[in-house]
């Protein structure tokens, strides 16, 4: 488990350092140690089809959480970053949707080191 949390640090200082390549391989390590520690069996055919469609295409994928679901990061491309993304994308979407899977597009917004947490709410004042 140190690993995950190891890998938890360097995501976040990829997300800071919006340093895409990083966290698109961060993401793939995360599964890969995940599908080390628990086995084929245990994740399930349809989310290691889920990951595998993803990667075939060019994107990076892992489980966001037990499973049922994946999420993708498309990895930069030289040239035309976001056109070559945007390509990226609609392969991952018509490979998942031709095996009958849900493609959700999310359009994160990666914070910047100035950025940093947002502020805690203050509790209400009880007078």
């Amino acid at each position: 488990m140190s690993h995950f949390a190891e890998l938890t640090v360097k995501a976040r200082a990829a997300m800071e350092a919006q340093d895409h390549s990083a966290l698109a391989d961060l993401m793939d390590e995360n599964f890969d140690t995940r599908r080390k520690i628990y086995g084929d069996a245990c994740l399930g055919r349809k989310n290691l089809q889920m990951i595998d469609i993803a990667r075939r295409c060019g994107a990076a994928a892992k489980l966001p959480g037990s499973g049922g679901a994946v999420i993708g990061l498309c990895r930069p491309q030289s040239g035309n970053s976001k056109s070559a993304s945007e390509d990226t994308m609609e392969r991952v979407r018509l490979a998942l949707e031709a095996e009958n899977y849900v493609f959700c597009p999310l359009d994160p917004v990666m914070p910047g080191p100035a950025d940093g947490p947002e502020p805690s709410p203050r509790p209400p004042s009880s007078q």
